[in-house]
């Protein structure tokens, strides 16, 4: 989301896509501009980060990182290393870092001000099970801190980094009886992660421990914090629950 009339969105369908909800539904595709005269475009597009007002980062099926003006639509840059597909983008509030989780089990911290080969810092993967994602990396969230980063994927584990030492601080208990597919704040000592197992858990990772579950009947594909007390979630029975 840009503002209160924009969404972007991202597809296989290999395009993004910029949505202007200002007009009447029935007219809702008017003003929506296709990003699809690129060399790359014959890949899916899988993750979005707007990291500044005009300048958005995408992930996609081709292992690379685009960063776009979103004025003129155009390319400014690319950056390359992942071996699989990029599956989540965070950034800093400063909008001077990226962050990067991908299908090859690794998640890779960017420098925007720098240039070609020196522009990866730091590559999260470690060297034993304790540490590493043993499977995708499909969700990333950074606190506001612009220091720690949590991320979650197939192996069913919550991970806690600081991105500046590379350094793994912890890993939430393993709660969740399926794959991680979306992590979020609800408060500054709240995280938020749904599942394929069907639950909501909110996390107080001050204490590392959960405090709190909701069970859906279906797999919970991803959900939205409105505000400290509501969440959104949707799952694979094609249904939007509210929660309080």
């Amino acid at each position: 989301v840009i503002n209160d009339q924009t969404v972007i969105t991202a597809s296989y369908d290999k395009t993004i896509k910029f949505w202007n909800f200002s007009q009447p539904i029935k007219t809702g595709k008017q003003q929506t501009i296709f990003l699809k005269n690129f060399n790359w475009s014959y890949m899916s597009v899988i993750s979005l980060k707007i990291i500044s007002p005009n300048l958005l980062a995408s992930g996609s099926a081709d292992y690379n990182i685009k960063l776009w003006d979103i004025e003129k639509g155009t390319n400014t840059r690319s950056f390359s290393g992942h071996m699989n597909d990029v599956l989540c983008l965070a950034s800093t509030i400063g909008g001077t870092t990226l962050i990067s989780g991908s299908a090859d089990r690794t998640i890779k911290i960017w420098s925007l001000e720098k240039k070609y080969s020196s522009a990866c810092l730091k590559t999260l993967s470690g060297n034993n099970e304790i540490i590493k994602h043993t499977d995708f990396v499909w969700t990333i969230v950074l606190l506001p801190d612009d220091t720690t980063l949590f991320s979650g994927g197939l192996n069913k584990i919550i991970k806690m980094w600081d991105i500046f030492t590379g350094q793994l601080i912890r890993n939430l208990p393993t709660e969740h009886t399926s794959h991680i597919t979306k992590l979020d704040l609800l408060a500054n000592n709240i995280l938020v992660s749904s599942s394929n197992d069907g639950c909501l858990k909110f996390w107080d990772f001050v204490n590392n421990i959960s405090v709190h579950t909701l069970q859906s009947k279906t797999p919970t594909s991803t959900f939205i914090t409105i505000d400290k007390n509501t969440v959104l979630s949707a799952g694979q029975d094609k249904m939007i629950y509210v929660w309080d």
